[in-house]
């Protein structure tokens, strides 16, 4: 452990030496961004030590730089890439509206069939019972013809014999009172 202070101390003693020198750049905390450091700025120092009048200093060596320039790129193409990304999105979201529609077309349409069946099967139902009467009627109106046929041949028959007994009678009467009359 007290190897490690004396190597961060003689490390810490060496930087503030060099910082001393003409050949230091100070970095002004005014130059400093809150967000984000100034990688242009650091790129560009032509390898001079840096002395920066701020609380918190972040050190960065050029492969630090290439994979923060790398990583700008990436969110640069990825942001590139959301702006399809978002139309697809609004084109799912307009296209779950449409299912959303549908869906409740076709609900309104089951429940509008299943109440259009029902009635056709009410209206089945009273068809079938008005069959039923009409045809029972028929069958009455049927058995009652038959009966009236029976009975207009009966009286027909009745009626002729009838005729011919008073035919025959009033010849015979017609006969008897030509005989006596002559």
């Amino acid at each position: 452990m007290k190897v490690l202070i004396l190597i961060f101390l003689f490390i810490f003693s060496w930087d503030l030496s060099t910082a001393q020198n003409s050949s230091v750049y100070r970095f002004p905390a005014a130059r400093l961004s809150a967000d984000r450091p100034d990688i242009d700025t650091l790129s560009n120092l032509n390898s001079k030590p840096v002395l920066f009048d701020a609380d918190t200093v972040y050190v960065i060596n050029q492969t630090g730089i290439n994979h923060y320039l790398y990583a700008v790129n990436q969110v640069n193409k990825i942001r590139s890439l959301l702006v399809p990304i978002s139309g697809l999105e609004n084109n799912l979201t307009g296209i779950r509206l449409g299912l959303n529609r549908l869906d409740s077309s076709n609900t309104d349409f089951s429940e509008f069939l299943v109440a259009y069946q029902e009635k056709n099967r009410i209206q089945f139902l009273q068809l079938s019972r008005e069959n039923s009467n009409l045809t029972n009627q028929l069958k009455t109106l049927d058995e009652n013809l038959e009966k009236t046929n029976g009975i207009l041949k009966n009286e027909k028959s009745g009626r002729m014999k009838s005729n011919l007994l008073w035919g025959g009678g009033g010849l015979v009467f017609g006969g008897i009172l030509v005989l006596i009359l002559k």
